[in-house]
């Protein structure tokens, strides 16, 4: 099994876009050292709502190409299940997984599992109203 965090952190005209990007960025961390399952960094961090469009495969970048960050993050998530199967790491927690211990981490889980919900384009378009 794998996990799959994607969603999108426009920067704003605040310090808010710092403190949260951190946070999920520790969140995510603490899920793969606490459960043992591989859980990817499927978070776009921009500055504009044109930059996120172009990371999502959604407008064409500067040199006309398109680049969907999403294939890559499900390239990694499947090759990522791949070697965890076949190296079937056996006892690789020395304890049990601790329990959500902070809003952080619960704020964290629901914010990658609704971008999961929702999907990246319908996202992207809620951040420019």
């Amino acid at each position: 099994m794998v996990m799959l965090c994607a969603g999108c952190l426009i920067k704003g005209d605040t310090q808010h876009f710092e403190y949260i990007c951190e946070a999920v960025t520790q969140g995510i961390m603490r899920l793969n050292l606490d459960t043992g399952t591989p859980v990817l960094f499927g978070v776009l961090t921009v500055n504009t709502m044109l930059q996120a469009e172009q990371r999502a495969g959604l407008a064409k970048s500067s040199d006309g190409q398109v680049h969907n960050h999403g294939e890559e993050w499900a390239e990694s998530a499947i090759t990522q299940a791949l070697f965890k199967r076949e190296c079937k790491p056996s006892g690789l927690l020395q304890a049990p997984p601790s329990p959500l211990q902070t809003v952080r981490d619960i704020v964290v889980i629901g914010a990658c599992s609704l971008a999961l919900f929702l999907g990246g384009r319908r996202i992207l378009k809620g951040f420019a109203h």
